[in-house]
């Protein structure tokens, strides 16, 4: 975990969350918000049968949520508040996500062949 921890970190600070549409002022910040929830949802889904499935389906919620709410926000010249957090929490959850399906590709990396998943 902690290895995806700094992948995301590092691809952060290096702009890859602002180039991919993160407000240029968090783009950054969003990432430490989203180490604790990365961490909680890594422990509760790495024993499902298909980790992946669950880390790319909220992968892809969050990323829905976050472009939903940057148009929105941007349409309304910056007066729809509610849009501009779902663009805040949901630029969260991809970093949430996107550190724990790393973290579980990783750790089906370094399986043994047939090994059980899990711990």
């Amino acid at each position: 975990m902690a290895i995806s921890i700094a992948i995301v970190l590092t691809l952060a600070r290096f702009g890859a969350t602002e180039a991919l549409g993160a407000h240029p002022f968090w783009a950054f910040k969003i990432t430490w918000l989203a180490i604790l929830p990365a961490i909680a949802i890594w422990w509760l889904v790495r024993r499902w049968r298909w980790p992946e499935v669950a880390f790319g389906l909220g992968l892809a919620g969050a990323a829905l949520a976050a472009v939903i709410g940057k148009n929105r926000f941007a349409a309304s010249f910056a007066e729809d508040t509610l849009a501009g957090r779902f663009w805040f929490v949901g630029w969260i959850a991809i970093a949430a996500f996107a550190t724990g399906l790393i973290a579980v590709l990783f750790e089906r990396a370094a399986r043994p062949p047939g090994a059980p998943s899990g711990l």
